[in-house]
């Protein structure tokens, strides 16, 4: 795995050997660059050794990224002729454990959109979800579990339902999102 090919936009074939500097850019427009740490063909998957996210001195970021998902083609910036003789070695269970949490990340992330809601809904969920971390979207009903509120659509100051003491603050929060969609108006 440490070495291996991939085709480019072009159609030619590249060769990824572990040791050589490339960038590329993601799906989503992200510039990736950094290392070759390995090249599995048959699952066109690339592995790169990044500078830290942390700045800690060091440690290193490490990404593996579907060669299938990439904008274009991989741009070989500075080529290795030959793979260093051993890697470094990759702590598994570090590695398990934090893409385990970037699941459940993504997952959390994903709960927070509405699905069919207004923009206005999403711009509320979005700024009570701030205050209040036990935020849920039940079909187009915001769930505030914290405070025990609910509050559903047109989510005006009149849609909230729940306890009166959080409700004043909710209620400001409303207030303040539909301000703010008015001067933009």
């Amino acid at each position: 795995m440490a070495a291996g090919s991939t085709s480019s936009s072009s159609g030619n074939q590249q060769k990824l050997t572990a040791g050589s500097r490339v960038s590329c850019t993601t799906y989503n427009g992200e510039k990736v660059e950094g290392e070759v740490l390995a090249f599995d063909n048959h699952h066109k998957i690339l592995v790169l050794k990044l500078p830290s996210s942390s700045g800690e001195r060091g440690t290193c970021n490490i990404n593996f990224l579907n060669v299938e998902l990439l904008r274009d083609h991989i741009d070989i910036i500075e080529e290795v002729k030959k793979s260093p003789s051993q890697l470094p070695p990759l702590d598994m269970s570090k590695i398990m454990a934090r893409t385990e949490h970037n699941l459940k990340e993504r997952q959390k992330q994903s709960e927070r959109i509405g699905i069919g809601v207004s923009g206005i809904g999403q711009q509320l969920f979005d700024l009570v979800s701030k205050t209040f971390h036990n935020c849920y979207w039940d079909d187009k009903v915001i769930l505030v579990k914290d405070a025990d509120v609910r509050i559903v659509p047109p989510y005006k100051a009149d849609n909230i339902q729940g306890d009166p003491k959080a409700m004043d603050h909710i209620k400001k929060l409303v207030e303040k999102v539909h301000a703010e969609q008015e001067t933009t108006l």
